[in-house]
């Protein structure tokens, strides 16, 4: 209840105009009042008289506080009035039906008028027992709610993801097309190459008359020339029973009388074991120690010399492994894309440490509208099989790669072999990779990568940059097979040469094929693949290779003059040619999709059906919650506020009764005159004057 002064009427009368004998009584505590005598002569204004109510009701520890301003119009504190005025409360809240706040007195309103199931049951009960069931069942849906909630949010901050196939019909990108021939070094441009000495020698020991030099002397007979070893070895079973051979049956028929050899036959790769590879590559590092789940056999011989023979490859420079590598312009016999014709000029160069120069046919227009060989690529290409290195190079064919456009290619890892003298068809299928990022995953955007290596981000490239950025930083150079790399990353970088650089340089790549160091490389957040399906068929036949080779006359007489006289063979006339079909299938394509499995709509509504479903709220509830928290945090300030402004104004008014006291003459129930009092600056008065009367004592 709202603490306000009542004013009630003595028992005296106007009694011939003598005076008036008042009582002040709070409405809060009946015994605490204040009586007081009003002379009508003295002339002094209601508001003063008042004021000294006041400060006499302050001597006598006040049971009210003021809520009547001393000004007119005479107004409560807190409410707006007719005239638009407010008064404003010192201590005193109010509700909207006038009643006094308190935390009791809202948390019971909230409880009458909220939608949220339970509440309004637990305020309205009569019994203590229903309102502790009702208390009961509440706080177990709370309890259920926040599990539900728990679960909901541990779900949807997982960030899980879902994958769709979806199927798609459109003209295409036709894919880039990278073609290396398997050959490294053009042998008739080597030959005129006035250095790599040591790089010629090993060219020259590993041919094959010179490898292998028996089987080149047409009068070589093996068992002339067999070892004693060999000749055990290799003796027939029937050389002693040839008479018991046709009349004897099933394993004894292989009894010889001797005891059978353990020793491993030789095999050819082991003709290599005389040649020193250390002997070409000085600054080869030895091998690091195998791990103990590494299988540590003997090292092969012919690899080694390969491993030597791309070392001296690569001490060429540049400019001159381009120049002595086979040239696309000499090996582009035919091109067409969609039956309109392709040349060389189209063709973008790259060098490679295993097969040297690499060409990569790409063209923004390339673009697919029909389906079959007659909407795609064909190539046919002259391999210059004559201009082999005879024991570098063992086969006739080229490596190809299909790759997403702006790509780098990696022919080793990704391509495939397609053999000379044979017709190859490639028919494509697309599938296209989004996947999401952020929470959801770590693919990776590839805008920085491309930035900074100007191709398009993919995983081995990546792990190429990654590896090669280790090496450079720790031993000062670079490797090999991350040249490009290394250009783009300095220009002025400089191979691992000596023994000290390239050891560093392999103890590096050992890090990372032990996983003792790792790349961050995560998949692309875009990416497209190709399904191959490949089909191959002997070609030319031996008259179209005739044909053919007019064609190499036409665009290189010296070379014509060379195939007519050293290949009197068709077989070795279309070892020179292959042909080449790359194209789609058909225009669908797969497109598989990461997508979030919570969308935030979903999650917002799981979390709305939770709380709906264990304690009844909706938006709207959730609104009156947050209409409860909010006068809550209000009350609680004002009430602290009130309490600051109380506590300023007791020191006030003990200030100001300390002075009234010394000029008041007039007190209780006497009749005597109340004197004249200045006038004391202040803002509130105690005492709610519902009448004023007068009386007699």
């Amino acid at each position: 209840m709202k603490l306000v002064s009542l004013v009630r009427r003595s028992r005296g009368t106007t009694n011939g105009g003598k005076g008036h004998h008042i009582q002040i009584i709070s409405n809060t505590n009946r015994n605490s009042r204040q009586a007081l005598f009003l002379d009508p002569k003295s002339n002094h204004p209601f508001e003063e008289i008042l004021r000294n109510v006041t400060e006499m009701l302050d001597m006598e520890n006040p049971p009210c506080r003021a809520l009547y301003s001393l000004n007119p119009p005479y107004k409560k504190e807190g409410e707006t009035l007719s005239d638009g005025g407010q008064n404003i409360d010192s201590g005193s809240f109010m509700d909207s039906i006038g009643k006094k706040k308190s935390i009791l007195r809202i948390l019971s309103r909230f409880a009458e008028k909220t939608s949220m199931v339970g509440v309004p049951y637990i305020n309205n009960a009569k019994l203590w027992w229903a309102k502790l069931i009702w208390c009961f069942l509440l706080l177990c849906a709370l309890g259920a709610m926040n599990l539900h909630l728990w679960y909901l949010l541990n779900q949807f901050f997982s960030w899980p993801t879902v994958t769709k196939v979806e199927l798609g019909f459109s003209d295409l990108r036709f894919p880039q097309i990278t073609v290396c021939n398997v050959n490294v070094l053009h042998k008739g441009k080597l030959a005129k190459y006035a250095g790599a000495y040591t790089l010629k020698q090993l060219v020259y020991t590993m041919k094959p008359e010179n490898v292998a030099p028996n089987q080149f002397n047409p009068y070589y007979d093996p068992n002339k020339n067999e070892s004693p070893s060999d000749d055990e070895e290799n003796e027939s079973p029937s050389d002693e029973s040839s008479g018991d051979a046709d009349q004897t049956q099933g394993p004894s028929s292989f009894n010889t009388g001797k005891p059978i050899s353990n020793k491993r036959r030789k095999r050819y790769v082991d003709t290599y074991g005389d040649i020193d590879p250390s002997k070409y590559d000085p600054n080869k590092p030895p091998s690091p120690p195998p791990l103990h789940k590494e299988y540590d056999g003997k090292k092969d011989s012919q690899e080694e010399i390969e491993l030597a023979f791309s070392t001296l490859y690569m001490n060429i420079n540049r400019i001159d492994r381009a120049r002595l590598g086979h040239n696309i312009s000499h090996m582009l016999l035919s091109c067409t894309f969609n039956g309109r014709v392709c040349d060389a000029g189209m063709f973008r160069h790259h060098d490679t440490v295993e097969y040297g120069n690499c060409w990569t046919l790409d063209n923004d227009k390339f673009t697919v509208m029909t389906p079959g060989p007659e909407g795609g690529l064909k190539l046919v290409l002259f391999m210059e099989s004559m201009e082999y290195l005879e024991g570098i190079t063992c086969g006739y064919g080229a490596r190809i790669q299909v790759h997403e456009p702006g790509t780098y290619p990696h022919p080793v890892h990704e391509g495939m072999h397609v053999p000379a003298a044979m017709a190859t068809s490639i028919g494509l299928k697309l599938v296209a990779f989004e996947r999401l990022n952020g929470p959801y995953g770590d693919c990776d955007l590839g805008a920085d990568f491309q930035a900074r290596y100007g191709v398009r981000y993919t995983r081995r490239s990546c792990y190429s940059a990654c590896v090669l950025e280790d090496i450079v930083g720790t031993c000062g150079c670079h490797s090999d097979d991350a040249e490009y790399f290394a250009q783009r990353l300095n220009d002025s970088l400089i191979r691992c040469r000596t023994l000290n650089e390239t050891t560093c340089q392999v103890g590096v790549k050992r890090r990372y094929e032990t996983m003792e160091s790792r790349c961050k490389c995560p998949n692309p957040c875009k990416e497209v693949v190709y399904d191959k399906s490949v089909s191959q068929r002997q070609w030319p036949t031996d008259n179209y290779a005739k044909v053919l080779l007019e064609g190499v006359c036409n665009m290189d007489k010296e070379e014509c003059k060379n195939l007519r006289t050293k290949l009197a063979d068709q077989r070795g006339l279309s070892n020179n040619f292959l042909r080449l079909d790359i194209y789609y299938e058909d225009l669908n394509f797969e497109m598989i999709k990461e997508y979030p499995e919570i969308e935030w709509q979903q999650f917002l509504s799981d979390v709305g059906g939770a709380i709906g479903l264990w304690i009844g709220l909706s938006m709207l509830s959730l609104c009156e919650v947050a209409q409860l928290l909010v006068e809550l945090c209000n009350f609680a300030v004002s009430k602290a506020a009130s309490e600051r402004r109380r506590d300023g104004k007791r020191e006030e008014r003990d200030h100001s009764a300390s002075y009234s006291r010394s000029q008041l003459v007039t007190s209780i129930g006497n009749g005597t005159t109340l004197r004249p009092l200045p006038a004391i600056s202040t803002t509130t008065a105690t005492g709610n004057v519902d009448s004023m009367t007068s009386g007699k004592t």
